[in-house]
């Protein structure tokens, strides 16, 4: 995923880059992932279960992150 610079990655001070998730980041390789799934007549490998289970934690990641700012917002009263 791009911000609306082009870049990929969060930089921080110290150098450190974080990639940037979002609900359609994390969507769209959720389904790549579930295609794989449903492509194959065998039993999932040991990586492709690790790698759908890493984007559902990134996922409740990005949605706790998501409620924490809604319950912000309301405490400066910027919600109806």
């Amino acid at each position: 995923m791009r911000d609306w610079r082009g870049r990929t990655h969060l930089e921080l001070r110290d150098g450190q880059q974080i990639p940037y998730e979002t609900l359609s980041s994390i969507g769209g390789t959720l389904l790549q992932l579930m295609n794989l799934l449903q492509g194959a007549d065998v039993t999932p490998t040991t990586q492709l279960t690790a790698a759908v289970a890493e984007r559902r934690t990134a996922l409740n990641k990005l949605l706790s992150q998501w409620t924490a700012l809604k319950a912000e917002a309301r405490t400066l009263n910027l919600t109806q």
